[in-house]
């Protein structure tokens, strides 16, 4: 895991990323996920919810929630991801603004085996 953390001084700010994602698994008791992720954090570095861009295989469990925001990739190839952290937000009805004082941007892959 890749990772790097980073006081925002407002949450009016632009997020972009350019990244190729790829997740495969093999086996029926399987999946895997390829994902960079945006945690934001709460002065305490304590984690309120996260946004996902994600390719996933089936079984993966990553999924939109009240604090899980997933936006999929469909295809293995290079794309610009963007958006505005504020209006991101309005996606993660349990993580409220005023509270988010930092930001965790994170590269993630994972294959599980059940």
């Amino acid at each position: 895991m890749l990772y790097q953390t980073a006081e925002i001084p407002t949450i009016d700010i632009d997020f972009s990323v350019s990244a190729k994602l790829y997740a495969w698994d093999n086996h029926a008791s399987a999946w895997a996920g390829a994902a960079v992720v945006v945690w934001y954090l709460d002065a305490s570095n304590v984690a309120l919810g996260n946004t996902r861009i994600c390719y996933r295989s089936s079984g993966c469990p990553w999924n939109n929630s009240s604090t899980c925001h997933v936006i999929p990739v469909y295809d293995s190839l290079w794309h610009d991801y963007s958006f505005n952290l504020e209006d991101e937000l309005a996606n993660i009805p349990e993580v409220l603004p005023g509270d988010v004082k930092k930001i965790k941007v994170v590269l993630v892959d994972s294959v599980i085996h059940c």
